[in-house]
């Protein structure tokens, strides 16, 4: 197996069953945190529920006192005395003491028209219009005789807000009744009792009416008289009880538990438990506060171990190979890389390097021993060919020292300059007389005679076989030369074919002496006796 296989299986391996425990703990605490919060609602709005029914059913009173008010006139109670007033409060008082009434249940008794004629606690003003009932309390008590429920309503019998009930009272033969009991519950204290429940902060505890409208808040009172949300309302029904979950509460998704609250069976009202998904995940956050601990140390732990790993089976090798690379780059083709393994990748480049080092260092050596004897026969050949050019170098030397000797020879042959006694000397020509030739015999003669002192020149031509164009007149320049330095010239062996060139030149030779031949000339230089 790779490295790279063995690194990613080691990383599946650890982090696979971390995301897998992380997504499965965060849904099953998510599980656990709804059920504990929809259980936890159901215990807060039974109980509530319970002790609101059973205090509403204490306002059943009202129809056993309706059995036992003897005291009241069948009149119109408009005419009722003071003292049957105060007559009516403590009985109403005593009937409450006798059923265990206590507060926040009021009582009254009101004419049709809403007005008080006597209460219990506290007291109210006689004739004070304190009801102002709405439609379906009044439907209830005109249309069946019977007990009328009422909606959340400030300034029934009391300034705070209640619910209230109201039964006929001593009604007519004709049906008809003159006055009727009243009831009410004050929802101020029974906000004081929600907001002392035990519950987990930001839960919230209301009652509202059978309208939704709200009675008692646990958190903010400023919500009395305020109408619930008319859509999760509306999902009650005619449950009596129910969970309705991620609901928009003020804009925050929550959980909401409802009571019915009933009187011998009809409708009151609703005790509504909302759980804020806040508080539901308040420990799911802590729980995965933790996890993500967790992970976070497991994920550093495999980073760490994959840091370890690659580190021993991986960067330890490349360095290795590195440092084997450059060693073999600057020619150090001895260096090797110690890796351990070969059945890596790394390995596999650790062999072939190391093969390419031992070709590179084998073939290095034959190179090597190659060159060195190319180098020695290279050497040898050197060694023949300094020979052979000193050889060469040497003949050249003795060639040219030849060739100057031989021209030197040649140049005294060409020009030879005989003395023939004391001031006489003879200058024999002969050969082809070319341009080039003449001017080495005009030098030689003239700087010979620039040192010697010489009377008589005997030029011999006998041996001149041709004379060149030009060559002519400057002979007998040079002759004319001599001529003026007080030499006499003496002209010898002359041919025909060279008179006939002085001649066709036009040259006169009357100025200068010129016999047949040397001895000729020799012999009137003698007989001259010079």
């Amino acid at each position: 197996m790779s490295l790279r296989a063995m690194l990613l299986l080691l990383l599946a391996c650890v982090v696979v069953p971390l995301v897998a425990l992380f997504s499965v703990g965060i849904t099953l605490q998510l599980q656990d945190a709804e059920q504990t919060a929809q259980r936890e609602s159901r215990n807060l709005a039974g109980p509530v529920a319970a002790r609101l029914e059973e205090r509403f059913q204490s306002l059943i009173f009202a129809q056993q006192l309706m059995q036992s008010v003897s005291v009241l006139p069948a009149q119109t109670l408009d005419d009722v005395s003071l003292v049957r007033e105060r007559g009516c409060n403590a009985f109403l008082g005593r009937q409450a003491s006798g059923l265990n009434v206590t507060r926040p249940v009021f009582n009254a008794v009101q004419d049709i028209k809403g007005r008080t004629i006597c209460a219990n606690v506290p007291p109210l003003p006689r004739n004070e219009r304190v009801v102002n009932a709405d439609r379906a309390y009044h439907r209830d008590l005109i249309a069946n005789r019977t007990i009328g429920i009422g909606e959340v309503t400030i300034g029934r019998i009391t300034n705070e807000p209640g619910i209230h009930i109201a039964t006929p009272l001593r009604p007519n033969s004709d049906g008809s009744f003159n006055a009727y009991l009243v009831a009410a519950v004050d929802f101020a204290q029974v906000g004081e009792e929600l907001a002392a429940l035990p519950r987990p902060a930001g839960v919230v505890v209301l009652v509202t009416d059978r309208a939704g409208r709200i009675g008692a808040h646990s958190d903010d009172p400023g919500m009395v008289n305020t109408l619930l949300d008319a859509d999760l309302f509306a999902t009650f029904g005619d449950n009596p009880e129910g969970i309705r979950q991620t609901r928009m509460i003020s804009g925050v998704p929550s959980i909401v538990a409802f009571n019915r609250i009933t009187v011998t069976g009809r409708l009151v009202g609703y005790v509504v438990v909302i759980y804020p998904y806040t508080v539901v995940r308040g420990d799911t956050i802590t729980f995965l506060v933790w996890v993500s601990i967790f992970f976070v140390i497991g994920i550093i732990a495999v980073l760490g171990l994959v840091y370890w790993g690659s580190t021993r089976f991986l960067l330890h090798p490349i360095r290795q190979l590195q440092a084997t690379t450059q060693a073999i780059a600057h020619g150090d083709l001895s260096a090797r890389p110690h890796v351990q393994t070969s059945t890596t990748e790394l390995g596999q480049l650790a062999l072939a390097i190391d093969q390419m080092a031992s070709s590179l260092e084998t073939e290095r050596r034959e190179t090597a021993v190659a060159q060195e004897q190319a180098l020695a026969a290279s050497q040898a050949e050197l060694a023949a060919q300094a020979r052979y050019l000193a050889a060469a170098r040497e003949s050249e030397a003795l060639r040219e020292q030849i060739i100057q000797e031989q021209q030197a020879l040649l140049h005294e042959l060409s020009s030879p300059i005989i003395p023939l006694m004391e001031r006489v000397v003879v200058v024999p020509l002969i050969g082809s007389l070319r341009e080039h030739r003449f001017v080495q015999i005009r030098d030689t003669v003239l700087t010979y005679f620039d040192h010697a002192r010489i009377q008589v020149l005997l030029l011999d031509v006998t041996g001149v076989r041709e004379i060149g164009d030009g060559v002519t007149q400057a002979l007998i320049d040079l002759l004319n030369t001599i001529r003026l330095l007080g030499v006499r010239v003496v002209i010898t062996g002359v041919q025909p074919a060279m008179a006939q060139a002085f001649v066709a030149s036009g040259i006169n030779l009357q100025d200068f002496v010129a016999r047949s031949t040397l001895q000729a000339g020799i012999d009137y230089v003698l007989g001259k006796k010079v």
